[in-house]
């Protein structure tokens, strides 16, 4: 919310004070991509992995939260990542990508 102050004068000079709220609701939900990868395992226990995901939103920030944060150590094998991307509104998106090592 943003509160506009202003002045408004008629004919004769006589003044007065004004102020209005403007709101945008945010009702569209920002978008979320990762993209699937296939590594070669460091030793028995997998690889440190640093993913990019791709987030965007209209208005305003996007946080993230991932089943396996980025700079995780994946295991051998095949791992499905899930992740949520949450706008400053309170609007959600859900992605998923695999991580093969």
């Amino acid at each position: 919310s943003k509160l506009l102050n202003f002045i408004v004068s008629d004919e004769s000079n006589n003044t007065r004070q004004c102020s209005y709220t403007i709101r945008i609701e945010d009702r569209m939900s920002p978008s979320c991509f990762g993209k699937d990868t296939t590594l070669i395992a460091e030793n028995e226990n997998g690889i440190r992995y640093n993913f990019n995901l791709d987030t965007k939103d209209n208005c305003s920030f996007t946080k993230t939260n991932c089943s396996f944060p980025s700079g995780s150590i994946f295991p051998c094998g095949i791992t499905n990542v899930s992740c949520t991307a949450e706008d400053g509104s309170g609007n959600l998106a859900r992605c998923h990508f695999i991580v093969d090592v």
